[in-house]
């Protein structure tokens, strides 16, 4: 009986109606139940999986679901928001872990560092 539509006039005196509160769009709890999907991050991952330099064009090639595109490097800089390269100040390589590890000790950290993150 409970897999079965039953129209009130039609139930047992006994049996007690079953009535489902009315579903709104606008409730808190209702986005719990959907299902999202993040479709940027998808394009996102799509984007890097496929991404290559040509060098005969100079351009980026990349495919977004079925579609090619070529982009040229200062296009791709300003959509990535890359920082450009400035030769006149180069990149100067972030120190070794011992060398961090043994300069917080000179500063007297209490306690014995063994391990450094970035």
């Amino acid at each position: 009986m409970a897999d079965m539509n039953v129209h009130a006039n039609d139930a047992p005196a006994e049996q007690a109606h079953a009535v489902a509160p009315p579903t709104r769009t606008d409730d808190q709890i209702f986005p719990a139940f959907m299902a999202y999907s993040t479709i940027p991050a998808i394009y996102i991952q799509q984007f890097w999986y496929t991404i290559c330099f040509n060098s005969s064009t100079g351009l980026y090639n990349y495919q977004l679901d079925e579609q090619w595109f070529n982009l040229h490097k200062d296009v791709l800089i300003d959509a990535l928001d890359i920082t450009p390269t400035n030769d006149n100040n180069p990149y100067v390589a972030s120190p070794s872990s011992d060398t961090v590890i043994e300069y917080v000790n000179t500063l007297g950290y209490p306690s014995t560092l063994m391990n450094v993150s970035v």
